[in-house]
C-alpha cells in the first residue's frame, strides 16, 4: 500500500522538475541568445524621437550567425566564357576596365567593372530595348511556356557558374523575377539566391529568341565557390542606430519616415580587385520615402543605399 502512494508522488515530482529544468533552459537560451525586451523598447524609442516609425513585431531581437562565402577567383573571366560559349574562345582584347573576348563561332563577351557583362551570338547583336516603355508585355504567358522560356534563360546563367557540391549544404538558385514579351522575343529578368537569401545588385536581362539566349546583360556574379566561414552577426540594435544616424542627417526636419520591413541578404564584397570578391551577409532596411539601407550585418557599417 505504502509503494501505491509513493509512486504517483514521484511522477509529480519528476514531472515539476522537468517543467522547471524546462523553463530554466528556455531562460539561459533566451538570455544567451536574444536582446532584452529592453533594449528594443529603448531602440524603438530613440527612433521615434528622431522621426522614424517602425513596428515592433519587424525587429527581430535573435543573436545569430551567417555565413561568409569566398570565390575561387583565377581566370574568372576566362573561365566564365569558356563555360558559356558554344565554341572555343578565339581572341582576347584588354579595354579600359575589362575585357572583350571571342570564339570561333562569332559569340561576343564583354567583361567590365563590378561584374557587369554583355553577351551576343553572331549576328544576333541588338540594343538592348527599353522593355519598360509600355509596348512590351507580361503576364500573359501560360505557366507551362512561362517555364520554358525562364528554363532557356536560368540554365545560361547557370552554364556559366562552378558551383561545388556541397551535399545539399547550399543552395544556389537562379531566378526568375518576370518574362516581357513582343513580337515572339522575351525578355527574361533573373536574379539569384543563396539558401534563399537574395543576392543585391545582381541582375541580369536575358532575350531569348527561336529557344536560345541570343543576348544577355547586367551586373552578374557567375558563382564559383570556394571556402567558407562562420561569423558572428552584429546585433539589430547597432544597425538600426546607424539607420537612425543615416536618415536623421539627409531627411527634411518635419517629415516622418516608417521603416516598412528588414530583410536578409547578401552582398559582393570585392578583395582589391573585380576577380576577387566574397558574399557578405547585410540586412536590407526598406523606408517608405528614403530607399533602402544595406548594412553589413557583421560590422554593422553602411554597404550601398539606393
Amino acid at each position: 500500500m505504502e509503494h501505491k502512494r509513493i509512486i504517483p508522488v514521484l511522477i509529480c515530482l519528476l514531472t515539476v522538475s522537468c517543467l522547471v529544468l524546462g523553463i530554466i533552459l528556455l531562460s539561459l537560451d533566451r538570455q544567451t541568445n536574444y536582446l532584452p525586451d529592453e533594449s528594443i523598447e529603448t531602440l524603438i524609442r530613440v527612433l521615434n524621437e528622431g522621426g522614424i516609425e517602425i513596428d515592433p513585431d519587424i525587429i527581430s531581437g535573435k543573436i545569430d550567425t551567417g555565413t561568409v562565402y569566398l570565390n575561387e577567383s583565377a581566370d574568372y573571366h576566362a573561365t566564365v566564357a569558356s563555360l558559356l560559349a558554344d565554341g572555343e574562345v578565339k581572341s582576347t582584347y584588354k579595354i579600359p576596365y575589362g575585357v572583350i573576348m571571342t570564339t570561333d563561332r562569332g559569340e561576343m563577351f564583354s567583361f567590365g567593372d563590378n561584374f557587369s557583362f554583355d553577351y551576343h551570338v553572331s549576328g544576333e547583336h541588338t540594343d538592348i530595348p527599353d522593355i519598360w516603355d509600355g509596348t512590351y508585355l507580361s503576364g500573359h504567358l501560360n505557366e507551362t511556356r512561362y517555364r520554358e522560356i525562364s528554363k532557356i534563360a536560368t540554365d545560361f546563367l547557370d552554364k556559366g557558374s562552378r558551383v561545388p557540391d556541397t551535399e545539399g549544404k547550399i543552395s544556389v538558385v537562379t531566378v526568375t523575377d518576370n518574362i516581357l514579351e513582343k513580337d515572339g522575343v522575351y525578355y527574361v529578368i533573373c536574379s539569384r539566391t543563396i539558401d534563399g537569401v537574395e543576392i543585391t545588385d545582381n541582375t541580369a536581362l536575358c532575350t531569348v529568341k527561336d529557344g536560345r539566349v541570343t543576348d544577355a546583360s547586367g551586373t552578374w556574379c557567375f558563382i564559383s565557390l570556394g571556402d567558407s566561414y562562420s561569423a558572428q552577426l552584429s546585433d539589430i540594435l547597432n544597425i538600426l542606430f546607424n539607420v537612425k544616424k543615416e536618415i536623421v542627417s539627409t531627411k527634411e526636419t518635419d517629415k516622418t519616415v516608417t521603416i516598412l520591413a528588414i530583410e536578409r541578404c547578401y552582398s559582393l564584397y570585392f578583395l582589391g580587385n573585380n576577380e576577387e570578391f566574397c558574399l557578405i551577409p547585410c540586412l536590407k532596411i526598406v523606408t517608405d520615402s528614403m530607399g533602402e539601407y544595406i548594412y553589413n550585418a557583421i560590422d554593422s557599417t553602411l554597404y550601398t543605399k539606393n
